[in-house]
């Protein structure tokens, strides 16, 4: 194994955190010939904030080595004159409705006139928020000032959103079909009251709605 090569493909791969990390529970949960020595060396690598946070997104588990992944969408621009642009990111799903929309919003650079020069934003789509399936992502530019749409590359890139079951998933350990958009991992309360009888059944089905669901 050629440890070097490894650490600095990590390095250029900016994956070093993650790849140590997964080196360090192989080698101290299974006998694996991993050298110390390649572990502390990628400790010892610095890393930008992209890469801080996407190893953040992981979910380790008592259960066993798990990975949550959040997804995160980037697009790169010049600016050549100051003015007040809104980059804009929406996410269509394998049947065309459009599941996403977001814009740099919590942002110190939101609704302020920038400098010229070169700008990379990224949008961070939480964990368990997407359903499974074929996603495109449509990235624009807009101002208001006059109202301008500076570019719209439509469908600029895809990728694949993948569904697993098991504890801290959206999904859970519910094998049904999921016809939702989206499908969040929400905070539920469950209010429970032993001793109960003689309910109606009535009651215990699903409410009747006119609205659509």
């Amino acid at each position: 194994m050629d440890w070097t090569r490894l650490v600095n493909l990590a390095r250029d791969l900016h994956v070093t955190i993650s790849l140590g990390a997964s080196l360090s529970f192989l080698r101290t949960t299974f006998p694996t010939p991993i050298p110390e020595e390649v572990v502390e060396e990628l400790k010892a690598v610095r890393v930008d904030h992209a890469e801080r946070r996407y190893f953040e997104t992981l979910v380790h588990r008592n259960s066993g080595w798990r990975e949550v992944l959040a997804y995160n969408l980037a697009m790169e621009f010049e600016v050549q004159d100051g003015s007040v642009l809104f980059p804009v990111l929406s996410v269509r799903n394998e049947w065309g409705t459009k599941v996403l929309w977001t814009t740099d919003t919590g942002t110190e650079w939101h609704g302020r006139k920038g400098p010229p020069g070169r700008y990379r934003v990224i949008a961070w789509i939480p964990p368990n928020f997407l359903a499974a399936g074929a996603m495109t992502v449509s990235a624009a530019v807009h101002s208001f000032l006059p109202r301008t749409e500076h570019f719209c590359e439509v469908d600029a890139v895809g990728f694949q959103a993948v569904d697993t079951l098991g504890a801290g998933t959206a999904r859970g350990y519910f094998t049904g079909h999921i016809g939702a958009a989206i499908r969040p991992k929400l905070e539920w309360t469950v209010e429970y009251e032993a001793g109960v009888t003689g309910t109606n059944p009535a009651r215990m089905s699903a409410p009747r709605s006119d609205r659509a669901v």
